[in-house]
């Protein structure tokens, strides 16, 4: 306890007293560096605590659906196990901002309850003080889920996706190089990209003969479902003849696929999977072949607001915790964090979802939830000065 601290350390060696620091805290670093570590590491507790519950109950969840799906080709509850446990960190990533909301709640609601805020201040240590002690945690855990969001979560989330993918596949479809191949009868088709379940960008059939032979390649911007059917749009056929061959152009053609969009719906690119890098050249790809961006554009502003997310929902807690929560009880802190993270947890899908049925920013939907709590951390610091 900071307060236990200072009474077992009196001033006769450093000459250091509550009084003293407040003529001058500035002057004696070695001590705010212990009191920032003890701020961080009771942040740091608390906040690991109720991200590993989050993420536990995330976990059971998602576990379930996967079993759903178990029985399938050769999907079982060990490979939805390795699915589920690979999602982990994606689900962290996602989880930061309200778990370290809560987090720091319940860490500096522990210390007002201890009185230790108190003895904090009493000893001249200022509000933007211990804000700043905040921040220091704040700007850590920035960093920490950039790396995440870059290393981890993509290589994690790839993974993760390809034992589902694999063993769900049907046979006759194989994942090569990026590119999905698939028998039908007798063609082979080649896919470059999955945008969407009814959606398919770069497609490529080649026929061949019963000898083997190769009759025709057809290739085609895009595949679209449309009215239960699948439309080649933006094509064009290399007929291939003993004695000659011809090119022929088409806008429209229909085109029976062995595949339908439930399958697609498994085998499509995941955004979570891509670094900001990765994401940004598979934008540059869909808007190059005229196919739908809209979701990967989202995922790629959304991925650049999460640290910031993560700032600003620390700093709302301490408002929250100064003002309106100082003399609160452990679960009325809890039950006003979770309320938080649910109302923060849901802005953030909305928008998103708004940001596509309405053709919103991207920039826009990605950063208006944290705009929105950083407004309102700006009003209650306000009403504390």
């Amino acid at each position: 306890m900071v307060g236990t601290w200072w009474s077992d350390h009196p001033d006769s060696d450093s000459g250091l007293s509550p009084g003293c620091l407040a003529r001058s805290p500035s002057q004696y670093s070695p001590y705010m560096k212990i009191i920032d570590r003890y701020i961080a590491g009771n942040l740091l507790y608390y906040s690991a605590i109720v991200l590993s519950v989050l993420c536990g109950l995330m976990m059971l969840g998602t576990f379930i659906a996967e079993l759903g799906d178990t029985g399938h080709g050769d999907y079982t509850a060990l490979k939805a196990g390795a699915y589920t446990f690979l999602t982990l960190p994606g689900m962290l990533y996602e989880l930061f901002p309200i778990g370290l909301f809560i987090g720091t709640l319940l860490g500096l609601g522990a210390m007002a309850s201890n009185n230790e805020l108190t003895i904090l201040q009493s000893a001249g240590i200022s509000f933007l003080r211990i804000f700043y002690s905040l921040a220091l945690v704040a700007v850590l855990m920035m960093g920490l889920i950039i790396l995440m969001g870059e290393f981890v979560v993509p290589k994690a989330e790839s993974l993760g996706q390809s034992i589902r993918n694999q063993a769900l596949t049907p046979r006759g479809v194989y994942l090569t190089g990026g590119n999905f191949w698939i028998r039908d009868r007798n063609s082979y088709v080649r896919i470059g990209s999955i945008p969407s379940a009814n959606e398919l960008g770069d497609v490529t059939i080649y026929r061949i003969n019963a000898e083997h032979q190769l009759q025709a390649v057809t290739t085609a911007q895009k595949a679209l479902y449309r009215n239960q059917k699948w439309q080649l749009v933006n094509l064009q056929t290399l007929v291939i003849q003993p004695n000659r061959r011809s090119l022929e152009f088409e806008e429209v053609r229909d085109w029976q696929s062995p595949f339908k969009p439930r399958l697609l719906t498994t085998l499509a690119t995941k955004p979570t999977s891509l670094t900001l890098l990765g994401l940004r050249r598979y934008i540059h790809f869909l808007k190059k072949n005229e196919l739908d961006s809209k979701p990967y554009r989202i995922a790629f502003w959304k991925k650049i607001s999460t640290p910031f997310a993560t700032l600003v929902m620390m700093v709302l807690a301490l408002p929250s915790v100064f003002g309106l929560l100082r003399s609160s009880s452990l679960g009325v802190r809890i039950m006003v964090g979770s309320l938080g993270g649910v109302i923060f947890f849901l802005l953030n899908n909305l928008s998103a979802k708004l940001s596509l049925v309405y053709d919103l920013s991207p920039v826009l939907s990605a950063f208006v939830p944290s705009l929105f709590f950083l407004s309102l951390a700006l009003i209650l610091i306000r009403r504390l000065k």
